[in-house]
């Protein structure tokens, strides 16, 4: 018994030690939604981890006031246990659709409160645990109550990011495949700790499935621009790929490469923060051209960006090219920047002849360039 314990808490101290390890790795970065609620998660789980460990460390111990911190302890653990798993789901919730509504955290947020209600009243009934005279820490009749409150909400986070996963384009279902896995790692490690007492596969699970969530999501490899929020070269490169797997089932295909023009004297004259202003406010314009149009918009370097239409005209494309010179000019007589925020736009349609993506690219490209030589005439 006392070698399990001591291999338990070893476990858990190198869970906890990995995931600091994370959360320090990604310290200092400006983070959106998704990224403040995973460092609010590594934040609990590197707390329960501790508190588990504290709880076997000190059961069974006779020392002074033994009883009062083992029983402290384990209250700690069980109040921090229900919080993690919930804001996992946030987190899966914030990654699939961009934000969390506030009727979705307070749906998912009930059964917190009802584990805190129960936890609350354990001191005078011990339904969920109760502490011996001897320190020895046993398992109420009705622990399942507030153990379950976990499994609610990866059970969800799972049922969620399944469906999203089976609704998705192809070139997309590698992020929602993850943040099936991000759930159901640790939904299963809490099915096998509730029936077998003793194992910490719950916490190991979640450890192993934030490490892995890290790699490839939140260490960009999936993840938006974060300046602009647009798809990043990640997923263009992806989408680009599927797109030209399945080019014979789209009809025509449009790829219109932009660029900023005088992007550089921008950041030279105005510095890097206006630099940074300018990029969004061509984002923003890009997002409102494509509105009411089936694309694909990306940001893919520095000041370059490009769009993806399937099934679209000659007309389309020139519609599509004034309407963004039309948004941007609208955008400089709203800005008071000491400079004026323009384009230059390369389209090409892809052709039988293409023998790879990058032929279509490259004509894009090239035709980008010779607006932008145009413009300096």
């Amino acid at each position: 018994m006392i070698f399990n314990s001591v291999l338990y808490i070893q476990v858990e101290l190198f869970a906890a030690l990995v995931l600091f390890i994370i959360m320090d790795h990604g310290k200092g970065r400006l983070m959106n939604l998704s990224q403040r609620l995973f460092k609010t998660e590594l934040c609990l789980a590197i707390a329960v981890l501790l508190f588990d460990a504290a709880t076997w460390t000190i059961n069974g111990r006779i020392f002074p006031a033994a009883h009062a911190i083992c029983a402290a302890v384990n209250y700690c653990y069980w109040f921090l246990s229900i919080l993690p798993c919930y804001v996992g789901l946030l987190y899966c919730l914030s990654m699939i659709y961009g934000r969390v509504e506030r009727l979705w955290s307070w749906l998912a947020a009930l059964p917190v409160f009802i584990g805190f209600l129960f936890l609350a009243l354990n001191p005078q009934n011990g339904w969920i645990f109760t502490i011996s005279g001897t320190n020895v820490y046993t398992r109420g009749p009705y622990f399942l109550i507030v153990g379950s409150m976990p499994f609610l909400h990866m059970a969800t986070a799972v049922i969620v990011s399944a469906v999203r996963y089976f609704r998705a384009p192809v070139y997309e279902r590698r992020l929602y495949i993850m943040l099936l896995f991000f759930m159901f790692i640790p939904l299963v490690g809490s099915i096998l700790q509730i029936f077998w007492y003793g194992l910490v596969t719950i916490w190991i699970g979640l450890t192993l499935s934030m490490l892995m969530c890290y790699v490839y999501i939140q260490n960009g490899t999936l993840a938006t621009d974060a300046l602009t929020g647009l798809n990043n070269r990640w997923r263009f490169d992806a989408y680009s790929a599927w797109l030209w797997e399945n080019r014979h089932e789209h009809g025509s295909v449009c790829l219109m490469v932009l660029d900023i023009d005088r992007f550089k004297s921008i950041n030279d004259a105005c510095g890097h923060m206006e630099g940074d202003l300018a990029l969004i406010r061509t984002s923003n314009a890009l997002k409102s051209s494509m509105a009411d149009r089936k694309g694909f918009l990306a940001r893919i370097g520095g000041d370059e960006f490009a769009i993806l239409l399937s099934g679209s005209s000659e007309a389309e494309a020139v519609s599509l090219t004034r309407q963004i010179h039309q948004l941007l000019n609208r955008s400089n007589a709203d800005s008071r920047s000491l400079y004026q925020l323009s384009v230059s736009i390369g389209y090409s349609f892809l052709q039988e002849e293409d023998t790879s993506f990058r032929s279509l690219f490259s004509r894009a490209d090239q035709e980008m360039y010779r607006q932008k030589s145009l413009q300096r005439r």
